[in-house]
């Protein structure tokens, strides 16, 4: 299996003037900020993901589920599940999925206005 190391400072924040300042990891972000990225935000996020990634996970693993004669009322937590647990051990691992770039790229018009949620 490939290791990856981990490489400080790969990518330097740039920001408008209007919007200069440093980018502080270690202070916490505010309230009102934390809800939207976790109701809002979030949320759109992973309805984009299940919609536009689950149909071909669902096709990939029918033969899968088929072979395995899962019962009906189990099948659809655990194409969830599975679907969950694929995306997760790419990103783990280092394989290139482009989720978050295709999130921001199509809602770039909306959160252009929310430069740290983009960071």
């Amino acid at each position: 299996m490939k290791k990856f190391e981990i490489a400080d400072n790969v990518v330097g924040f740039a920001q408008s003037a209007t919007h200069s300042g440093e980018f502080k990891n270690d202070l916490p972000i505010s309230e009102e900020l934390k809800v939207e990225l976790l109701t809002e935000i979030y949320n759109d996020f992973v309805r984009e993901v299940v919609g536009v990634h689950f149909k071909d996970f669902q096709e990939l693993m029918q033969e899968y589920f088929d072979e395995h004669e899962i019962p009906e009322e189990k099948r659809h937590s655990l194409e969830h599940n599975l679907f969950w647990w694929k995306v997760l051990y790419q990103a783990s691992n280092g394989i290139e999925i482009q989720f978050v770039q295709e999130y921001i790229a199509k809602n770039y018009s909306v959160l252009k206005h929310k430069p740290l949620i983009i960071s």
